[in-house]
């Protein structure tokens, strides 16, 4: 009896073993510093930019908590949903905030997290920060399926409605800790115009994402 208990404590244990070897198996940390975990990340984000060499660091945000470093985030404007929780991407080159940006880093539309919808509410207005009178940037905003306590209300917008497969042609980037889509005006088609000379300036929108958002 005392030899069959004991054959059953160790089917037991070796039972346990297994599974706790099936379950690491199925279960990654998907952000760890290992090399597999890395190309798990890589590969992972290959699926929603465009070259993950851009890609300067990136932070796990658990969704519960709205802070970024000491800065408290009030909003989902600077953190982007790609699947596993929230993760914050900071692209390579973000400096000179009072100077025009040089968006080298572009970042395709993502395909899955986040879909757009089919009118986008744009507004005009000259930097106060550039000196060019003539160039206007693209301000605010994106509106998606966001609970009407969240929206951005503005004035003066341009209702644009965007065709089935225009979102192949929207370059999303990170810039100033916030998740933009940008646009060239050659994407665009415009009554007026909106630069001088041949130089194609890109403009953005603010994207703000939302927990509910499908």
């Amino acid at each position: 009896m005392i030899k069959e208990n004991k054959i059953k404590k160790y089917v037991v244990v070796i039972i346990c073993l297994l599974g706790m070897l099936i379950l690491s198996g199925k279960t990654e940390n998907v952000f760890a510093n290992d090399k597999k975990s890395k190309d798990m990340e890589n590969s992972l984000l290959s699926f929603y930019i465009k070259d993950v060499s851009n890609v300067e660091s990136i932070k796990y945000i658990p969704l519960d908590k709205k802070i970024i470093g000491n800065k408290r985030i009030t909003d989902k404007s600077n953190v982007v949903d790609i699947g596993f929780g929230e993760y914050y991407i900071k692209a390579k080159d973000e400096k000179k905030e009072l100077q025009e940006p040089s968006y080298s880093s572009w970042y395709e539309a993502p395909k899955g997290g986040m879909q757009f919808r089919e009118k986008l509410s744009i507004e005009y207005q000259v930097n106060k920060d550039y000196n060019n009178k003539n160039l206007r940037i693209l301000k605010k905003v994106v509106e998606e399926n966001i609970h009407p306590k969240n929206k951005v209300l503005i004035s003066a917008s341009q209702y644009v409605n965007v065709k089935n497969g225009y979102k192949k042609n929207i370059k999303a980037c990170i810039f100033y800790q916030s998740y933009s889509i940008q646009l060239y005006e050659k994407d665009l088609f415009f009554d007026d115009k909106i630069t001088t000379g041949k130089v194609k300036i890109p403009i953005g929108i603010v994207f703000i994402v939302s927990k509910d958002m499908k």
